[in-house]
């Protein structure tokens, strides 16, 4: 959302009663040619989208929906996997992600006599990448 933020969308906090929550929408009003995410309605800054990021966020009883100022009810989206909302930008973002070359490796190092060592000649090991089985 950080990167986001600093170029295509305007974030900013509210509150509904006790249930806090942030809005997006645009910096800018897209034109031709400028990102265009399919789950923000690029009319008018009215069609901003209401989310919370945090569990520790959601009211009890759970609110669906929020009231602004202006009096337009909005869906209370949680901004996780799942969520359209959140997919949507995800993947707008992945799809105009600059191309790169970087390739990153993850290693993991098991200490002598951990359980998963033993299935080291077994089919579940053989499905493994030899990066996770090598041993330094």
């Amino acid at each position: 959302m950080r990167l986001a933020e600093e170029d295509y969308l305007e974030i900013r906090k509210g509150r509904n009663g006790e249930q806090g929550f942030s809005t997006m929408w645009y910096k800018v009003r897209p034109g031709d040619g400028d990102l265009i995410f399919a789950e923000l309605d690029a009319r008018s800054s009215i069609y901003r989208e209401a989310y919370i990021v945090r569990r520790a966020a959601i009211a009890c009883p759970p609110r669906t929906h929020i009231v602004q100022n202006d009096e337009r009810k909005r869906r209370l989206h949680f901004f996780d996997h799942g969520d359209v909302l959140h997919d949507s930008i995800v993947a707008t973002l992945d799809r105009h992600a600059p191309k790169s070359k970087l390739s990153i490796e993850f290693v993991v190092d098991f200490p002598n006599g951990h359980p998963i060592l033993q299935w080291e000649t077994g089919a579940y090991c053989s499905r493994l990448p030899n990066s996770i089985l090598a041993r330094p």
